[in-house]
């Protein structure tokens, strides 16, 4: 198997029209849902686990479900932050 060489690699990026940046910005901003996220679960004191982790994990599907259908990427951005929010509610229950 070979390398992908640096010209394949930026024919791809030419390809789709994006920059390496825009994953930096979805990285952010599922960094700063986690903080997020982590701040709530430490707050709040959640009486019924069960349910609020079933509820968690199906709108955790329905918003990858989302972002796998979205291509502009502000929309992009804000799901991700979404999906780092719930990233650390889910794990803690």
């Amino acid at each position: 198997m070979t390398k992908p060489t640096k010209r394949k690699l930026k024919k791809s990026f030419e390809l789709y029209g994006e920059t390496p940046i825009n994953l930096s910005y979805l990285e952010v901003s599922v960094g700063i849902g986690m903080v997020i996220g982590s701040t709530i679960v430490g707050i709040v004191n959640m009486k019924n686990r069960r349910k609020t982790s079933i509820y968690g994990l199906l709108g955790a599907a329905a918003v990858l479900l989302l972002f796998s259908q979205i291509t502009d990427l502000f929309w992009l951005t804000l799901v991700v932050f979404f999906i780092g929010l719930a990233m650390p509610i889910i794990t803690f229950l």
